[in-house]
């Protein structure tokens, strides 16, 4: 009969007999616990057990916690930018060693290989998980280390995905229209449809997505889908034709004042780091601005007549509070999640955001930037890019319908123009008649459905999913549906082609993200990256970011947690270990 003990921690064990060499002089007790199967034979060590803490695992288990943590090792080599040959460091492996002895660390080789194993699984598995999805595809260029690259991100409502980048020697029409067109035939493939491609105004982009050119990405993928123009870049085009013309004068004494402070902060230690402008990224000037009013009281008699120029000729309180309302668009514009149907609200806001900053500030025609600003914006929204698809997508939202009701001519308009852009968008639908109907009675029935009561984008996007998959469209039922039989159940149907609307991006800033994080990845000088494995590192890295975001808000730029780490307490609070979501892929 088998006898048993239970020590402090409730942990019960086993107790068996021992011999030493056999011999019945030398029998001892052997403690065996039940939980964990350690065994002791010294009974204080049986007391202070507690397997709780360091659990035994079979060898299945072990094998996936091999697996998952080579995961986590593979993704912390792509995130933080680790050289492969500090991972081969012995210091490297005894510390490792020291934690398990069982974990064995592959070479530099094995670890090389798995990275890019790890990041064609990765692919495969987001082909997967937009299966019987609309998407619509994100595509930007750059230079990095004498190498032209294309940037390819599927864009979701509620995700982003990194697709990878293709080299592109030329960045011709040709070229890109192939990088398009093969990726339009493998989402295609995966059972998704491509609704539209985002891109900047670059020539060789409007050329590799213009129908009529023979070579476009549509006829040589044999797919139907739009190309959006990047609200983001029309919204940077238009900052420019102000500031680069009419009102140069604001930019030349900015730069003249930024080049000062450039200087001065060699010697002032206490200044935060100045911004730069940017001829590529006419918003920088916001950010100089900023800069200058918050230390205006380090400019020099040399420089005070630059800076009393501009603020007697316009007033720099009234510059920085036009930029100011521009920098709210461009960050609405450039978040990850905004939606087509984001555009058109935001941007009337911004208009009279303007106009009231012109009401309260008041300048001739000379001096009024306000004015100025508000022509370039209406010039740039209507010839660089078009309201049309944005305005038809904000009024297939709660906050698009929400605002028909307070039946202004200006909206009335828009939605009249909504629906003439709708018949456009459906031309080749079999059903296209009804859903034009179908259109027109649900603005006119507005407050008897239930998408009246979402209060974001994203809530009616999920709200159309929902009426997609069968459940109630209507608060109360109109009664005018028993006149159009035609109409019963066609929500579901209309539901499909919403989805696809809304899964139309304003921008594809996104992929200038990729490419910062590029540049991060190309200053260690130390590894020997071809292009393969250059692009497999940040496949992993962009894919990570993008599966950890807020989804209310921007990516991360490679933010350094150093700062966070140094001012946690970790004496008295061990840190929260958080799974990632790419070691599941």
């Amino acid at each position: 009969m088998s006898e048993f003990i239970r020590n402090q921690y409730g942990k019960v064990f086993k107790i068996t007999k021992y011999n030493l060499d056999g011999r019945p002089d030398t029998e001892r007790n052997m403690y065996i616990c039940l939980n964990c199967q350690n065994f002791y034979i010294c009974k204080e060590s049986v007391m202070v057990h507690n397997c709780d803490k360091i659990p035994k695992i079979n060898s299945t288990e072990k094998k996936i916690c091999y697996d998952e943590a080579f995961k986590y090792l593979m993704i912390w080599i792509a995130k933080k930018n680790i050289a492969f040959h500090s991972i081969a460091d012995d210091t490297f492996s005894k510390f490792l060693y020291k934690i398990n002895e069982e974990f064995k660390l592959p070479s530099e080789t094995e670890i090389r290989l798995r990275i890019k194993n790890f990041s064609d699984h990765i692919i495969d598995a987001i082909y997967q998980k937009i299966k019987n999805k609309p998407v619509s595809l994100l595509i930007d260029g750059a230079k990095r280390k004498n190498n032209e690259f294309q940037a390819k991100i599927l864009f979701l409502p509620n995700q982003l995905y990194f697709l990878g980048l293709e080299k592109c020697e030329n960045e011709t029409g040709i070229e890109i229209s192939k990088i398009i067109s093969d990726t339009a035939i493998r989402i295609s493939k995966s059972g998704s449809k491509l609704v539209s491609v985002c891109t900047d105004n670059f020539s060789g982009n409007i050329a590799a997505l213009n129908e009529k050119k023979p070579f476009c990405a549509q006829r040589l993928s044999k797919e139907n889908f739009i190309r959006t123009p990047c609200m983001c870049h029309s919204l940077n085009l238009a900052i420019k034709d102000v500031f680069n013309e009419k009102f140069i004068i604001v930019k030349e004494k900015v730069i003249q004042l930024i080049n000062y402070f450039n200087e001065i902060s060699k010697t002032i230690k206490n200044l935060s780091k100045v911004p730069q402008f940017k001829e590529i990224r006419w918003f920088s000037l916001f950010y100089c601005v900023s800069y200058i009013i918050e230390h205006d009281e380090y400019i020099d008699q040399s420089h005070i007549e630059i800076y009393n120029l501009i603020q007697n000729k316009f007033g720099w309180e009234y510059i920085f509070s036009i930029l100011k309302t521009l920098e709210i668009f461009m960050k609405i514009l450039e978040n990850d999640c905004s939606s087509i149907c984001d555009v058109y609200p935001n941007f009337q806001n911004t208009l009279i955001q303007i106009q009231n900053i012109n009401d309260i500030n008041h300048k001739n025609d000379k001096d009024n930037i306000a004015n100025e600003m508000i022509n370039s914006l209406l010039n740039r929204f209507s010839s660089t890019v078009t309201l049309s698809i944005p305005i038809m997508a904000f009024f297939l939202t709660g906050n698009g319908l929400r605002k028909l009701n307070e039946l202004s001519n200006q909206i009335i308009v828009a939605s009249d123009h909504a629906k003439t852009t709708f018949n456009d968008y459906i031309i080749d639908e079999p059903e296209k008649n009804n859903f034009s109907r179908f259109f027109e009675f649900l603005l006119n029935n507005r407050n008897s459905t239930i998408l009246i009561t979402q209060q974001n984008t994203f809530d009616s996007f999920k709200f159309w999913k929902k009426v997609l998959k069968g459940e109630n469209f209507w608060l109360t039922e109109p009664q005018l549906l028993k006149y159009y039989p035609e109409f019963k159940g066609i929500e579901k149907r209309f539901a499909k082609i919403v989805i696809e609307i809304l899964t139309i991006p304003c921008s594809e800033t996104p992929c200038e993200r990729a490419f910062s994080h590029l540049g991060d990845i190309l200053t260690n000088d130390k590894r020997n990256l071809n292009y393969e494995m250059l692009n497999s590192l940040l496949i992993i890295r962009m894919n990570s970011i993008f599966l950890k975001q807020d989804k209310n808000s921007s990516s991360d730029f490679i933010n350094n947690d150093f700062e966070k780490i140094i001012q946690s307490d970790l004496e008295k609070k061990e840190p929260e270990f958080e799974e990632h979501p790419l070691i599941y892929i």
